[in-house]
């Protein structure tokens, strides 16, 4: 029988109810929650979608700073002039 996908899931000392843990991408934050269920199926079903809500996360902040960085690109190769219309 295959091993269960644990990832990022485990157990406290004495507690049947299972948990997330994982690093914040970009930082050096923990995120640690209960997922209040006992059943490692639902636990799986439970942390396959808050990992979804992380790479959605993820993505949006990529695409966030990636703006920003082409802004200052931008600025930085204006004149001062142009640069104040457009930081208005």
């Amino acid at each position: 029988m295959p091993k269960a996908d644990r990832r990022y899931l485990y157990k406290r000392n004495g507690s049947p109810t299972w948990w997330i843990k994982f690093r914040v991408p970009g930082t050096n934050e923990i995120f640690r929650r209960s997922l209040k269920t006992k059943d490692l199926r639902e636990a799986q079903a439970r942390r396959d979608k808050l990992l979804e809500q992380r790479k959605q996360l993820v993505e949006q902040t990529s695409y966030a700073t990636q703006l920003v960085q082409l802004r200052e690109q931008y600025l930085s190769s204006v004149d001062d002039q142009e640069r104040e219309i457009v930081k208005r």
